[in-house]
């Protein structure tokens, strides 16, 4: 079973484009190639323009589970 979450990602291109964005993310497979194949291919510079290599990205959770928020 996945464990799917909705998350916040910032991705920075090699062009100086940022975004910022929500999208789906499961969290028991490696988020880099994800975020990597969702928007570094082909079909992202459909969305974005000229296709740019992604330099940088960050991801965070939109929501924590309250139990995971009092550890910290």
């Amino acid at each position: 079973m996945k464990d799917i979450r909705e998350c916040l990602v910032w991705l920075e291109y090699t062009n100086g484009l940022k975004v910022q964005t929500e999208m789906e993310l499961d969290i028991d497979s490696c988020i880099e190639t994800q975020i990597r194949q969702m928007w570094e291919s082909p079909r992202a510079g459909l969305q974005i323009g000229p296709i740019a290599k992604l330099a940088n990205f960050k991801w965070d959770l939109c929501h924590r589970p309250s139990d995971l928020v009092e550890g910290y």
